[in-house]
């Protein structure tokens, strides 16, 4: 571990509060800061089932302004509300992609069967 000190965050409670946020100073560029996101985030799907998701998110940004690099370096200056907002800016981009395990090929919507789909589960 580096001698550069690292701000520490939780949150809570909510989806959030399983989840701690630590954003320290990269050891040899002194303007670059790193963010890394770690725990679990409960999500609800389209069938309404809360379904937990690992995450392990990293970040890295110069001390500029804009966005979540501004929320970055606000963060590291031990600014909570900056902090929240990196974080759910985080595991936005750790979502990406996560697929729905209630989804089956039809989507989550129930689909009522017809006569030809209720005469072929019949001969089945």
């Amino acid at each position: 571990m580096n001698n550069y000190a690292t701000r520490v965050f939780t949150f809570g409670p909510g989806s959030m509060e399983a989840l701690t946020l630590r954003v320290w100073a990269h050891r040899r560029i002194s303007d670059k800061l790193q963010a890394r996101l770690t725990g679990s985030f409960s999500i609800y799907c389209g069938l309404g089932n809360e379904h937990t998701v690992a995450i392990d998110e990293r970040f890295s940004g110069y001390v500029v302004e804009g966005n979540a690099e501004a929320w970055l370096g606000d963060a590291f200056r031990g600014i909570q509300g900056a902090a929240d907002n990196l974080a759910a800016q985080m595991v936005e981009w750790a979502l990406d992609g996560w697929i729905d395990p209630c989804d089956d090929e039809h989507g989550s919507e129930f689909i009522e069967p017809d006569a030809e789909m209720r005469a072929h589960m019949e001969e089945e």
